[in-house]
């Protein structure tokens, strides 16, 4: 079929234009009246064709839609007057072109007073440096300046504090406002001031201050020991308010207290949390932690002090031992070093080990006092080496053992012989028997026994029977009424052994000699006082109960005057005669 030839699509240039590429320029408005203003322009940059007409819109409140502002048609023209406005009132105003195709864009707003000898508003209006606590603004001169000019005035605030501010300035084109915050996003605003009061202010322009240092270290810094060698610590970041910056790391500091903090470890990280670990065991640690952001370090928080959870201390120091006799040794020690300690010492095990090898199981004997230094052994093998070691022990456990050291105890004596004790004879003498076994255990060849007897706390008699035949002995003439003591001992080349002991107490029979040391004198002339002492020991035959006192004249030995008895040691007797001798016989019973 033949071919449908369309017409060519036209584009807005085709008919001899377009819509305006830039808005108006240079938009200068200035009060006429309190009720009038004159608004003048120049032509878009890019008009894209020919200017047909400009559009101008006017508002109290710059908020609303643009179709809400009110506007006013200006034909091809670059200045207009608008009347019937609200005197004393600030406008908002916006030029837009238009060619035969449609509207351009708006101009930038521009603020006016409707008040007569007030200036129009600053322009160009700018941050030309910033720091991190100041900003120095510059501008251009009000283009209708009203009377003249006395101040400016500069409003600003911070998005953070959401605090407004305002400060009255000399007339110049620049200005260094100073005490901002670090970090922080600004929004200025200027006016001019006349004698006839204060002019439109500038449009709001944004500015940020530089980062800084932070003005406060981090916060809630805690630390936790998770074992013996690792610690975590955590804190929460600045305030924000003072963090003056993003926080781009953090610096965590670790030394050991007691230590200055120049020889503290430094970790750089971007977390809020860290475990040290590869620490000592049971020490206290100083931590403390500051922010930084691209500026640099911020102040430090508040040292933490934190301890190392205990671990198994190390071996003890300068083990000795040394053998008491032939079945005891004393272990003597010191604590682990300070270093190696790891924790509080609460005790000690001192392992004994017969022989050097492995054949016997090790005896373990438990000290619960952290303050021990020392242990006596007891219950060894006479002539026998042992290997002695000793462990600390904390909370955690016991530690390393000590080195081995090598003990050796001595050459053994003979253990108790059995003793029996037999009494033969009562009266008229008393005599005993004592018989004994061989000891148990010898530690050698038995060479004889030793006997050892008399009357107990005093001295004893000791006699030697050589060889192992004799295992009795006879004693005759025992004291009566007086406990004996008998020890019965074996012998080898190492000395005598330990002593069986057997107790008698002989029967009591009746003083067999007098009281001794008899005296008298007179109290008064027919009262004579009499004393003595008991008898010698070897006469009492048991405890003295009491004394007869018996007394006659000397030249009558028949007839007993008087008895008295007494328990005591002294007698008074009374009604004696004047002139007559009298004969005292003393007489005793047990």
């Amino acid at each position: 079929s033949p071919a449908t030839v369309l017409p060519p699509i036209l584009s807005d240039s085709s008919f001899g234009g377009a819509k305006p590429g830039t808005a108006p320029r240079n938009v200068q408005v200035r009060p006429l009246s309190s009720s009038t203003m004159v608004i003048q322009w120049d032509e878009p940059e890019t008009p894209n064709g020919q200017v047909t007409g400009y559009k101008v819109y006017y508002t109290v409140n710059p908020t609303l839609p643009m179709a809400s502002w009110e506007s006013q048609m200006v034909d091809n023209n670059q200045l207009t007057t608008i009347s019937e406005l609200t005197p004393h009132t600030i406008y908002t105003i916006r030029v837009q072109a238009f060619t035969s195709v449609g509207p351009g864009p708006l101009s930038a707003p521009v603020l006016v007073k409707t008040q007569q000898g007030v200036p129009s508003q600053p322009s160009n209006l700018r941050a030309s440096e910033v720091g991190e606590t100041s900003v120095t603004l510059q501008w251009s001169r009000p283009t209708h300046a009203g009377e003249n000019i006395v101040s400016y005035e500069l409003y600003w605030n911070d998005t953070y504090a959401k605090e407004k501010h305002h400060r009255r300035i000399p007339v110049q084109e620049s200005y260094q406002l100073t005490g901002l915050y670090p970090n922080t996003l600004y929004y200025v605003w200027l006016a001019a001031r006349s004698q006839r009061g204060e002019g439109a202010t500038t449009p709001p322009i944004p500015v940020r201050t530089k980062q800084y240092v932070p003005g406060a270290p981090p916060q809630n810094v805690t630390g936790e020991a998770v074992g013996p060698t690792s610690i975590r610590v955590s804190w929460d970041p600045p305030p924000a308010e003072r963090s003056n910056g993003r926080i781009v790391y953090y610096k965590l500091q670790v030394v050991e207290n007691g230590r200055s903090d120049s020889e503290a470890a430094v970790i750089t990280l971007n977390a809020t949390s860290f475990v040290l670990d590869e620490l000592k065991r049971w020490t206290e640690y100083r931590i403390w932690v500051l922010a930084g952001t691209s500026v640099g370090d911020g102040p430090p928080s508040y040292p933490i002090t934190v301890r190392t959870h205990e671990d198994v201390p190390g071996d003890p120091q300068d083990v000795r031992a040394t053998y008491i006799n032939s079945t005891a040794i004393r272990v003597q020690w010191r604590p682990p070093l300070e270093k190696d300690r790891n924790g509080i010492i609460r005790g000690y095990h001192v392992h004994v080990q017969e022989g050097q090898g492995l054949l016997n199981e090790p005896m373990r004997f438990d000290v619960l006092d952290g303050n021990a230094q020392e242990l006596n052994v007891t219950g060894l093998q006479p002539d026998t080496k042992y290997s002695v070691q000793v462990a600390a022990l904390t909370r955690k456990g016991d530690g390393d053992r000590s080195s081995p050291v090598i003990v050796k105890t001595p050459g053994g004596v003979p253990n108790r012989p059995t003793v029996n004790l037999k009494v033969l004879e009562r009266e008229p003498t008393v005599s005993i028997e004592l018989e004994w076994g061989r000891p148990t255990q010898t530690y050698g060849e038995l060479l004889g026994y030793r006997l050892r007897y008399g009357v107990k706390d005093q001295k004893l008699r000791e006699q030697m029977f050589k060889g192992t035949m004799v295992h009795s002995h006879k004693i005759n003439d025992l004291e009566r009424g007086v406990e004996y003591e008998f020890r019965v001992a074996g012998q080898n080349v190492m000395g005598f052994g330990q002593e069986s002991i057997k107790y008698l107490l002989t029967p009591e029979g009746p003083p067999s000699g007098p009281p001794t040391n008899i005296s008298h004198h007179f109290q008064t002339p027919d009262v004579v006082c009499v004393t003595w002492d008991v008898p010698l020991r070897e006469h009492r035959n048991g405890q003295i109960t009491h004394y007869d006192v018996e007394f006659h004249k000397k030249v009558d030995h028949t007839t007993v005057t008087d008895r008295n008895t007494t328990q005591t040691k002294s007698a008074l007797l009374p009604n004696m005669s004047s002139n007559c001798r009298f004969f005292l016989p003393y007489l005793i019973q047990g």
